[in-house]
């Protein structure tokens, strides 16, 4: 299962409030202090996006954000969407007799909200598809 959101993941903050920033430059400025290489502050004082910050971000310009978001929201969604996922498997787990959650469980707990049902539906049927092309190009024909 997914874990929660941890404080170790918090939004970036205004600059002035203490936040990831202010700590980038107090340790700026110890490090220089110290006679280290500009580079390697440089590097450490990047902030790290993980691959769904990213297609976060891009999912929210397709969606009408702008071309660069705000981490803050980045954050917001990312933790909106690990909530709802956790909660979508748990609930599925208190549907499957075992200790497998397979679709149908899922599709059992989003009955009531025909969106999600639908579209669920839908990638499903796209998944189906495509695994029995995938099958079909990989089977090979013996003489």
């Amino acid at each position: 299962l997914m874990e929660p959101v941890t404080g170790s993941e918090r939004p970036l903050l205004p600059q002035g409030f203490g936040g990831r920033e202010e700590k980038n430059k107090s340790q700026k400025a110890g490090s220089k202090a110290q006679g280290s290489n500009d580079s390697e502050v440089a590097e450490s004082a990047e902030p790290h996006i993980s691959e769904l910050e990213e297609n976060l971000r891009e999912l929210m310009y397709a969606y009408g954000d702008s071309a660069d978001p705000l981490m803050e929201s980045v954050d917001l969604m990312k933790s909106m969407i690990t909530e709802f996922v956790r909660d979508l498997i748990q609930d599925s787990f208190k549907v499957a007799s075992g200790d497998v959650v397979k679709f149908p469980h899922i599709r059992y707990v989003l009955r009531k909200d025909h969106p999600k049902h639908y579209h669920a539906k839908e990638r499903y049927q796209e998944y189906k598809e495509a695994n029995q092309s995938r099958r079909k190009r990989n089977t090979f024909v013996t003489d």
